[in-house]
């Protein structure tokens, strides 16, 4: 049946009824959410170790917690670009809407990231652009290199099998 949330928690697990959508849900969330806020936590400091890499090449004064800062305050745009993408494609059900929602939030943390730079490593226009942008070029060029070694690889496999 249907179980709201608050119910649940305030009536305790012993009402979710086996094979129930709403209690898979529910369980799901709890378990999965710390899982990937650690993930996420992790993830933030290996890109920003990445990026810190790059920040030390452009410039002398740079601190990793400055770099730490920047990555944050940058990312904002992207998740508030998540949320409104998400929102709008319940309402309009439109996958190109949300794309255009989701590129506009990504430039805004790219112009963020080369201002924070600027800011706060006390860098020029140019040395922060190019350590905004380099990080990037490179997971690019890695993840396309990735996909070309995988896409090998399952063709070669698919030739062994015939």
């Amino acid at each position: 049946g249907i179980i709201n949330f608050a119910t649940m928690t305030t009536s305790g697990w012993s009402q979710v009824q086996p094979g129930g959508t709403i209690g898979f849900f529910a369980v799901a969330t709890l378990i999965g959410l710390p899982i990937v806020l650690g993930f996420l936590i992790v993830g933030i400091y290996i890109l920003t170790g990445f990026s810190h890499l790059f920040v030390l090449m452009f410039g002398d004064r740079a601190q990793f917690a400055g770099t730490l800062r920047s990555i944050i305050y940058s990312y904002s745009p992207v998740i508030l670009a998540v949320i409104i993408s998400n929102l709008l494609f319940l309402v309009t059900y439109s996958a190109e809407m949300r794309n255009i929602v989701c590129i506009i939030g990504l430039i805004a943390s790219f112009c963020l990231l080369i201002i924070a730079y600027q800011e706060i490593h006390d860098l020029s226009l140019g040395k922060s652009i190019a350590a905004a942008l380099i990080p990037v070029v490179i997971t690019i060029a890695f993840a396309v290199t990735l996909a070309a070694a995988v896409s090998s690889l399952r063709s070669s496999i698919q030739k062994i099998d015939l």
